[in-house]
Parts: structure tokens; sequence; C-alpha cells
């Protein structure tokens, strides 16, 4: 160490750090007063060496390395006769200790805080400042590191920080099990113990390749590195920088984890677990315990078999809420906030078929994060759920291919790949009854276990990031087992060919129905929509506005009509966009059918 260059580093920057230490001094008086009835003996010192320390560390760094070169001073002291070493060692010890030293003198003020009210050896302190020093040690290595890259030193810093947030706040690591962290934990704090040895490899580790690399950056080349990091930052780093640190806080934005949201409860209700699977259904006037019980058991055994068929990681949480009034068909599945789980708003006497399909459809839309719900993959979606209620019931599943069977057209490709427009078309009960047929389809054509593990793929819950990008489309899976949308659809259209044959009684008692609807406008009364049916007496029409990029639709208005015509209870604008829906109950298929939907623009 040269006296005459200390001497000088004392002149130019010793106000500077002198002044950090002062507020450094003050904070420490500020932490022992204030953190003195909280119980531990070292608390104020553990928060103080991880805060100020790095205070400390940042201003002697920035003092001693980053300004001299970036002020030119070391192109002057690398003319007089001392080494370019000898200059960076004696700089990185004055460093040292002042930030080393007042970690220490922070340390004998904590211990004589403690000795004005209790008894402790300076030997059980000991620990205590191995501890601090070793910390400490590493922080003004790190510092120093920092301060040859010039520029880029905040950087380096922010980078670190950055490592402490998305190891405790998105990791969900606890501070004190991070590497150097671990050296202040509980024991420390109480001044009982100190931490295992190998706490301190980190440290150590830190220590010296921070040391290493910033000697070599200062010597190798002889110090022509740390000069031209020194100089301002160009126009392009600029940007590049500021584009590092919007993208690095947006990928930490979305990989931030969602808290554990506490499952929704039914305080009335009868409770029935299977496996990892829940039912709940509320007991009520029209729902009394009895049944309610063997609702949920029902649901309870159809999720925790659908849970281990196709290894869905999902725990699912049902809840039926009967509702007294409304109509048979009409289900809805209430929006939580604050809770989790799967919570169906329905009719006392909902045709029970529907209700299952209803809960697997919204089970698996959960367990995909949304995808399964894919216009590539929804008519899979809604077979599977219309299929698995009815996989052992022989009665039911004819039901449904009467349904199926009812559907006039020949099924093709196009229905089956653009689910959307299919289901606007044909409404729920048509549309289900079509996707079922083409899993019964499905299941026949490539066997129940290949149909499973192509299930199995399409199910499984898929990154919440990019990598979903990545997955394999069910098209490229449909090929993986020798089939094609083209062929599903050709089968399904030869197995209702038979069906109809089957059926040909059944279907022969339904009930011609067609339907129109036009828009009208006079002077007195603006646009007005009006539906014309014919066959059904009574109907209902479902309608909604639609925006200008509105693909598939759902909460619809209803209302009823009886009679042949009527108008609707609407008065839109020119230019409106309208989604009109007429159906009404089918006797003959035992549920409602959607008569004709049209969508329509006022003009």
């Amino acid at each position: 160490m040269n006296l005459a260059l200390v001497s000088k580093e004392l002149r130019e920057h010793g106000v500077v750090v002198a002044a950090a230490i002062a507020i450094s001094t003050l904070a420490l008086a500020g932490l022992l007063m204030q953190l003195s009835d909280l119980g531990g003996r070292f608390l104020a010192l553990l928060r103080f060496t991880p805060t100020m320390g790095v205070l400390l560390a940042m201003v002697a760094g920035n003092r001693l390395f980053a300004r001299e070169y970036a002020g030119k001073t070391q192109l002057f002291l690398e003319t007089i006769p001392v080494s370019r070493l000898r200059v960076v060692l004696t700089k990185w010890a004055l460093g040292c200790v002042a930030v080393v030293g007042t970690i220490v003198l922070a340390w004998f003020t904590n211990l004589w805080f403690i000795r004005r009210t209790e008894v402790m050896p300076i030997v059980e302190a000991l620990p205590v400042l191995a501890v601090v020093v070793a910390f400490s040690l590493s922080l003004w290595s790190f510092a120093a590191m920092a301060g040859v890259l010039g520029r880029y030193r905040y950087m380096i810093w922010l980078a670190a920080g950055l490592g402490v947030f998305i190891a405790t706040a998105i990791v969900d690591l606890p501070l004190t099990d991070l590497p150097l962290f671990r050296l202040l934990g509980r024991d420390v704090e109480m001044g009982i113990g100190s931490p295992p040895m190998s706490a301190f490899i980190a440290p150590i580790v830190i220590t010296v390749t921070c040391f290493t690399v910033a000697i070599l950056l200062t010597t190798v080349g002889s110090g022509a590195l740390p000069s031209a990091l020194a100089q301002r930052m160009t126009a392009r780093e600029k940007v590049f920088v500021l584009i590092c640190i919007a993208t690095t806080l947006v990928v930490v934005d979305l990989i931030e984890p969602q808290p554990d949201i506490p499952p929704y409860e039914l305080v009335d209700g009868e409770h029935v677990t299977v496996g990892r699977a829940q039912a709940s259904v509320l007991v009520t006037p029209a729902v009394p315990t009895d049944r309610a019980h063997a609702l949920a058991d029902t649901l309870a055994n159809d999720l925790d078999e659908l849970v281990r068929t196709f290894a869905i990681v999902a725990e699912p949480r049902v809840f039926i809420v009967p509702q007294s009034g409304w109509d048979r068909w009409y289900m809805q599945r209430a929006s939580l906030r604050g809770t989790s789980g799967i919570v169906l708003k329905a009719a006392p006497d909902v045709p029970q078929d529907m209700l299952r399909a209803h809960v697997v459809h919204s089970l698996l839309i959960d367990a995909t994060l949304g995808r399964a719900q894919r216009e590539d993959r929804h008519v899979l979606l809604d077979g599977l759920a219309a299929w698995w209620p009815v996989r052992q019931d022989d009665a039911t599943r004819t039901l449904w291919w009467l349904r199926a069977a009812a559907f006039p057209d020949r099924i093709t490709e196009r229905h089956l790949t653009n689910w959307s427009t299919t289901s606007e078309q044909l409404g729920d009960c048509m549309s289900q009854a079509v996707a079922f047929a083409s899993f019964e389809a499905l299941l026949d054509t490539v066997g129940r276990e290949r149909a499973f593990d192509l299930l199995r793929e399409l199910y499984v819950q898929p990154p919440d990031d990019v990598r979903v990008l990545l997955e394999a489309s069910p098209e490229d899976r449909l090929s993986a087992i020798g089939l094609e949308w083209r062929t599903l659809a050709a089968r399904t259209e030869a197995m209702l060919v038979r069906r109809r044959v089957e059926h040909a009684a059944a279907l022969a008692q339904r009930v011609p129905m067609s339907a129109r609807v036009e828009v009208q406008h006079s002077k007195a009364q603006g646009y007005s929509v009006l539906t014309h049916v014919d066959g059904p007496r009574s109907y209902w029409v479902l309608h909604q506005t639609l925006g200008p990029w509105t693909g598939e639709v759902g909460g619809h208005s209803r209302f009823d009509v009886t009679g042949a015509s009527a108008v609707l209870p609407v008065s839109p604008a020119s230019g409106t966009r309208l989604l009109v829906a007429v159906e009404t109950e089918d006797e003959a298929l035992g549920c409602p059918v959607r008569i004709t939907a049209t969508r329509l623009e006022v003009k």
C-alpha cells in the first residue's frame, strides 16, 4: 500500500465516503431504537448490513474505481512510479476498510447496546462478527468489480437485485435460504449460534471471483477495458439497455405465480368426495337432502374417473346451486372472485345428463387453461363432455343418437373444424348431439385406448408461456393415429345414416318447423326486428348485439313468444349487427332445438 496514494484518495473521496458512513450511523441508531423490543439481539445489525452495506459498497466502488477511470485520474496515476497492480490493490484495500470497517463498528455498537440490559460475553458475539464480515466482504468485492465495469455498473447491480427478487417473490424462496443470505439467519439474529460452515462457501466464492475479475480487468491489456467502459453510453447502448429492462420487467410480470386461491364453499349442502374430486349440491326445498346427495355422488364419481383416465393434475371442486323458477334447459357458470372451483346454477329439474356434461366441459376448460375450447379441438371437447356421463347408460346414449340423427344435412369436415359456426347454427342440444356422434365415430374408428391417448395429449395442462406455441395441433395428432378430420366426418356421416334408419319412426313424429327473421323500418318507429315461425305454437328468441370483431357469442337476451310472429323488444340503430336465434322445445327429441340462427346488419 502506498501512503501517498492513500492520502490522495482520502483527499479526493474522503468527504463523500464519510458522509455515507454518517448516514449509515444515523440509520443504525434508528434501527437500534426501533427494533429493540422485537426480541432479536442483533436484529438491527442484520437489517443494517444488507441495506446500508449495499449503499456504502456502491458509493465506495463508484468513487474509487468508476469515477477514477471516467475522470481520467487513473491515467495520471499510471504515469507515476507505482505499478498498476499496487494502485488497484490500494484502492481495493481502502474500500474494504470503509465498508467492512463500518460493518464491524456497527457490530460493536449493537453489542454495546445489548450490554446495556443484559450480560453478553464478547466471545458469544464473535460468530455474528464473522458472519457480517463475510457478508460485507462479499458486498465490497462485488461493488469493486461493478465499479471497474464503468457505465455498466448499475446494470450488474440491477441484475443482482432482480435475481434476488425473482428468487424470493416468484420462486417463493425465503431470503435466508439464498446462498449469501443464509449467513443472516434466525440463529445469528438471536446471537445464540452461527450458520453451518457450508454457508460460508458462497461468500468466499463471491469474494474470490469478484476480486480476481476486478484485478484482471484493471491489469490485463494495460487496463484498456476499464478505460473504454468508463465512457458515456452511446444512444444505441441506452436504447439496448432500456429494451433489456423493459423486456425483463414484462417477463417477470408474466411469470409471476398466481396466489393460492381457497375453494368456494357451500355451507348448507351435501358434500361428497371421491378420490381427488369433490362435488357439493346445495340443499333447497326443491332439491331435498337425498336428491342432493345422489347428484353430488354422481358428479364426484364422474370427475374422479375423468381425472384418473386422462391424467389431469387438477383436483376438481364442483358446486351445484339449484335456482327455482329457471328454465330447465338453462345452466350458468357463476363468476367467482377470491375463490376457486366450478359453481353452476341450474333449475332443480335440469336434465342430469346435460348437467353432468356441463360439469365435464367446465373442468376440461379449466384444466387446459382454456385451450380445450380452441376452434381446432372444440368438437372433441363437446363430444367427450356429452359422451362421458352416458358412457355406461345405453338408454340415454340411444336418445343422444336420436338427436344426432335429426341433423338434416350431411356431416362434412367443415362442420367439425368450424365448430363455433356449427354450434351457432345448431344450438346447444343439436350441436352436442353431433359432437357426441363424432366422438362415437372416433372411438369406433381407432379404438378407445388410442382415442384416449389422443385426448390425454390434448387435455394436458399446457405451459402458461411462449412454449405453448410449440405444441402439436390436433390435426397432426389425428394424423399420427392414422385419422384425418375428413375421414372422421365421413365416418360420422356413415354412422348417422344407419341411425336415421333405426330411428325413422321417432323422427317422423317431429313437427316440421321453419322460421325467418327480418328487419323493417318506418319513420315513426325506426328499425324493428321481426320473427315469423311456422310449426310450433310457442318458442323463444335469443338475441345479442355483435361487435365488429365478435366471433363465438354467449350471454344472449331471451324473449318468449306465443304465436306465429313477434317483434323483438329492441330498437337497433342503423349499422347495428345482431345475432337472432329462434328455438323451441322438440318433444320427440326431448330437448330444445334451434330452428334458425341469423346474423344480420341493420341498414
